[in-house]
C-alpha cells in the first residue's frame, strides 16, 4: 500500500513502476516523497530513481538511497549478529538495553 501511495504522490503511473518488481520498489519507497533531501524534493528523487531502476542493481539503488538520506561514513547502517546463550542475553544484553531506553 505504501508503494502505491508513494507513486501516487509522485504522479508515477502503475504501468511505469510495476515492472520494476517489489524489492526495488520497497527500496525506493524508503524515501519520503514530501520530504526535502539536501534541498531536493523527495518526489523528484523518486522519479529519477524510477527512471533508472530497471537498468541498475538493487545494491546500487540502496547505495544511492543511503547517500540521499545521509547514511554514509560513520552514519552508515550496519548489522551485528552475535551468538550467545539465552542466559547471557537475558542477564546482560536485555538489562543493558532497558537501561539505555530510559
Amino acid at each position: 500500500m505504501k508503494i502505491a501511495e508513494t507513486m501516487s504522490i509522485c504522479n508515477i503511473e502503475r504501468s511505469i513502476y510495476e515492472p520494476l518488481g517489489i524489492a526495488k520498489l520497497r527500496t525506493i519507497c524508503k524515501l519520503d516523497p514530501v520530504k526535502d533531501y539536501n534541498n531536493v524534493d523527495g518526489a523528484v528523487i523518486i522519479n529519477d530513481l524510477i527512471k533508472v531502476a530497471m537498468d541498475v542493481s538493487i545494491e546500487s539503488l540502496k547505495e544511492s538511497i543511503d547517500n540521499v538520506q545521509g547514511k554514509t561514513g560513520d552514519d552508515q547502517e550496519c548489522w551485528l549478529n552475535v551468538a550467545m546463550t539465552r542466559a547471557a542475553r537475558d542477564k546482560v544484553v536485555s538489562l543493558r538495553l532497558k537501561r539505555c531506553r530510559r
